[in-house]
């Protein structure tokens, strides 16, 4: 080469260091442990050790380095223009790393005074040292499946569930949950549904590795039957444990085979229970017993209990005393007949059942009035011997008049029709009914919707408030069957001073209060409110007194739950099993209700459970 050239490339090259061929950077660690991660101790469990060398996997240009702990510590070097990639390790051969319940989120990268947030988890590597700090993670979530299986041998056979046993996972607040998020403290439950009890659990086992690995899912189940609890007051069991880095399948057995080589062995035992049926007091000149043969001294949820209403000779029953109590509530529930039979449906709970019998050899029998548009009736007698008259009053709107009148023995859908205001009284009870139409002949046919007594009836609570002195409000009825009416008389004594005083009602706890004066009756002092198909509300009350209505309601597809003055109200426009369960997870109420209901709580946060949906209100 010719001297001159190989001197200009020498100066060339020495003039020209920014090309740095083979030059390398360090990219390094800062001390500290990622923002989200978990490494103190937890409820006495041992809190993970962070290990910079266990944790990630480092890649450039897309190939994985084999660093050693040193590479870590001091820093390892990397050819600006690279592509530096991490990625948390998740297994260490195939067994799973702590970091697998996590996600990094991102970290800053630091190149002398300027920092960078990454997202991505991958940077270029630039021309200088680089810093990697401030990492965040956060854990990931994993999801629950519940199973049943008919019992614990090599060839399951799967069952969708085992009747009479609710099972769930639930957070440590009371709310059923379908996932967690790793390390996060959950709780298995077994619980008997409405009317059973759990006398024993066979085997319950749940998988705590769960990963796919070539296609093929590997799995160590843990038998976890003997970490449950049972809380022997609310009679249900449960398990709490930390979230695990994985998908958690539990199964539930029905039996306990062992492989097959006990068969008889345990079994998962859920039974009905037996509440009992009595009569207080002991009726005078007469008596009540239940079932068929006359026998029967408990039942079970849902069965129809047969009432078997025996008068002493010369005496018969009163019809509007007999009723039954839940134990626990002063709710009177009349015991209706049909077909000649008195029963009613069993309750989850204890039933007392009363009734009064009179002098007179003859049954008695009830007239109710179905609720009518455009006019009322009223009957009287309203509890007659059968071939008795009974005469109607019949008060039509104005502008309107009587069109059709007629009665439905209970047992029979046949419409008997009354010829004038007066009938016969069959040896049945009777539910009259009455369409009204305009007296201008309008073909307006909107009052002659007619109510058929096609299926079980439901009873409506009447409930009065009153603050004035001197002010006194009676209504007609306590509890009043669905679609009919119900009068309320308002007396004013002398001292009473009802200046702007307020009289008003209205339809369920959400109504909107309305003036019960456009309700006048057939005489003064009476107002009338029709068509009830929900709890009826009246009070009478100072104009100057703030109206209150409720406050925290919460609405879920037609399911209303709010808390108030040491009550949890709940609406279920359908039959629902309702769970209220303090926030230390013990149950206070367990029940089916549809409609309004109140419960009775102490002052504190609850989960209100109401089928499926799950409500968090503070009373």
């Amino acid at each position: 080469m010719n001297t001159r050239i190989f001197t200009l490339l020498i100066a060339f090259l020495a003039m020209m260091p920014s090309v740095g061929w083979g030059q390398t950077y360090k990219v390094s660690f800062a001390d500290g442990i990622p923002e989200g991660f978990i490494s103190e101790t937890i409820d006495g469990i041992a809190g993970d050790k962070w290990s910079l060398k266990d944790a990630f996997i480092i890649s450039i240009n897309g190939e994985e380095q084999k660093l050693k702990e040193a590479d870590f510590a001091s820093g390892f070097s990397v050819e600006p223009g690279s592509t530096v990639s991490l990625a948390l390790k998740e297994k260490s051969g195939i067994n799973p790393t702590v970091y697998a319940g996590y996600n990094m989120v991102s970290f800053n990268l630091e190149e002398g005074t300027n920092i960078t947030s990454i997202t991505s988890l991958s940077f270029t590597m630039p021309d200088a040292d680089v810093t990697i700090k401030d990492m965040v993670f956060e854990k990931k979530t994993f999801p629950f499946q519940i199973r049943f299986f008919s019992d614990n041998a090599y060839e399951y056979e799967i069952w969708e569930s085992i009747e009479g046993l609710d099972a769930h996972y639930e957070n440590m607040d009371g709310e059923i949950i379908t996932e967690a998020l790793y390390r996060d403290k959950v709780r298995l439950v077994l619980k008997p549904t409405i009317g059973y009890r759990i006398e024993s659990i066979a085997k319950v086992s749940r998988t705590l590795r769960n990963y796919e690995r070539n296609n093929f899912m590997s799995s160590s189940p843990q038998d976890v039957t003997r970490n449950l609890q049972k809380d022997e007051e609310k009679g249900y069991y449960y398990e709490e444990f930390l979230m695990p880095q994985a998908k958690v399948d539990t199964r539930i057995f029905a039996k306990n085979t062992n492989n097959g080589d006990n068969p008889d062995g345990p079994v998962t035992k859920v039974v009905p229970i037996d509440y009992n049926l009595t009569v207080s007091p002991t009726p005078s000149n007469g008596a009540i017993t239940f079932g068929e043969d006359g026998t029967q001294t408990t039942a079970n949820y849902k069965e129809q209990v047969r009432v078997n209403v025996t008068p002493s000779e010369g005496y018969h029953v009163v019809r509007s005393s007999l009723y039954y109590t839940i134990e626990g509530s002063d709710e009177k529930i009349p015991i209706t007949m049909t077909n000649s039979v008195y029963s009613f449906v069993m309750p989850a709970a204890n039933v007392t059942v009363h009734a009064e019998f009179a002098e007179g050899a003859e049954q008695m029998y009830l007239v109710s009035i179905a609720d009518s548009e455009y006019g009322t009736i009223s009957a009287n007698p309203t509890e007659a011997k059968a071939n008795e008259m009974i005469n109607l009053t019949i008060a039509s709107d104005e502008g309107y008049q009587l069109k059709e009148l007629y009665y439905v023995a209970n047992g029979s859908t046949e419409q008997v029709m009354i010829s004038g205001t007066s009938f016969e009284m069959p040896a049945a009870d009777v539910t009259v009914y009455a369409t009204f139409e305009k007296t201008s002949g309008s073909n307006d046919n909107s009052g002659d919707d007619i109510h058929h007594p096609q299926r079980p009836i439901k009873y409506y609570n009447i409930y009065v408030d009153t603050i004035c002195p001197g002010l006194d409000v009676e209504t007609s009825k306590d509890v009043v069957a669905e679609g009919h009416q119900v009068s309320a008389y308002l007396t004013i004594q002398a001292e009473c001073d009802t200046t702007g005083m307020r009289f008003e009602y209205k339809r369920g706890l959400f109504g909107y209060w309305q003036d019960l004066k456009d309700l006048e009756g057939v005489q003064p002092g009476e107002y009338i409110i029709k068509n009830i198909y929900t709890d009826i509300y009246i009070r009478a009350l100072d104009a100057t007194l703030p109206e209150e209505e409720p406050t925290g309601l919460d609405d879920l597809e037609g399911i209303q739950a709010y808390a108030k003055e040491g009550s949890i109200y709940v609406y279920t426009p359908n039959r629902e099993e309702v769970t209220i369960v303090s926030m230390n997870g013990a149950i206070l109420k367990h029940e089916e209700q549809i409609g309004w209901q109140s419960y009775t709580v102490n002052r504190g946060i609850y989960i209100v459970r109401i089928g499926d949906k799950v409500f968090k209100l503070k009373n």
